[in-house]
């Protein structure tokens, strides 16, 4: 789902139907509840049946324990929603997690296993909810979630059509030994410091011209990712402005400062 532009600048959010309203990460949140437990939430909102898998291994490995063979057949049939609600521990994990997109209180709910969106009772004495979360729309709320924090969410796996059984396995295993190398590729390389979250806080109140250490943390994570992006544009511009009022010429185009960022 794609999350309109409009609604991930704004800094309350966007209604996603079935589920409620979803916004960008304030950063006086992030402060307040702290970087690592961001960062931590968004690895639960990307996590696979495969992440948690490894993940569980290790946890076992450390503990002298060992676990039961899995094949990569199993594991893709795994619901990684089912996973993360399997224990309290995670559950709480999960709804700490909600807590940097989703203002309202979250609950879990074990006959239903889902969580419900500022459950409530009005005058009546009725149940109510704003949203529901489960295994139908968590796929939905990680993308939205996501979108909000300006990361691109995993690209959905596209269906393909095999004229036998054969050909299915061969082509199935093919695509994921690559993603496996395409993985192993990125976790080699390490995150560019100049990107990092607090780095593109500390360039920006230095130099925006009205952003500052002050101010800047009335912000949400998209704003500042967006804003840093335009910053970028301007300085580019200006250099090009300058140079046309020197040398002049046809290329110049005074109207690129506010064109569509892709």
């Amino acid at each position: 789902m794609k999350v309109p532009y409009f609604e991930l600048l704004n800094p309350i959010g966007f209604q996603v139907e079935t589920v409620g309203r979803i916004h960008s990460p304030r950063l006086k949140d992030i402060c307040m509840k702290g970087y690592n437990t961001y960062q931590y939430a968004l690895s639960l909102l990307l996590m696979t049946p495969k992440d948690f898998v490894e993940r569980l291994k290790l946890l076992l490995k450390h503990g002298g324990q060992e676990m039961p063979n899995i094949t990569p057949e199993e594991i893709d049939q795994l619901d990684v929603f089912t996973l993360l609600t399997l224990e309290e521990g995670t559950r709480t994990d999960v709804i700490s997690a909600l807590g940097f997109f989703i203002s309202e209180p979250v609950e879990y709910e074990p006959t239903h296993q889902c969580f419900l969106v500022n459950p409530a009772k009005d005058e009546a004495g009725a149940f109510t909810v704003d949203g529901v979360i489960n295994a139908k729309n968590w796929t939905l709320v990680c993308d939205v979630c996501l979108q909000c924090a300006y990361i691109d969410p995993p690209k959905e796996k596209k269906e393909h059509k095999y004229k036998d059984e054969r050909t299915r396995k061969k082509f199935e295993e093919f695509y994921r030994k690559k993603a496996e190398y395409e993985k192993n590729q990125r976790g080699g390389k390490k995150a560019d410091p100049d990107y990092e979250l607090a780095n593109i806080i500390s360039a920006l109140a230095t130099y925006h011209d009205s952003l500052n250490m002050a101010n800047i943390w009335d912000l949400t994570v998209y704003q500042v990712h967006d804003t840093f992006n335009r910053q970028r544009i301007k300085q580019v511009n200006d250099i090009s402005d300058f140079n046309y009022s020197v040398w002049g010429g046809k290329d110049h185009q005074v109207d690129s400062w506010f064109k569509k960022m892709s």
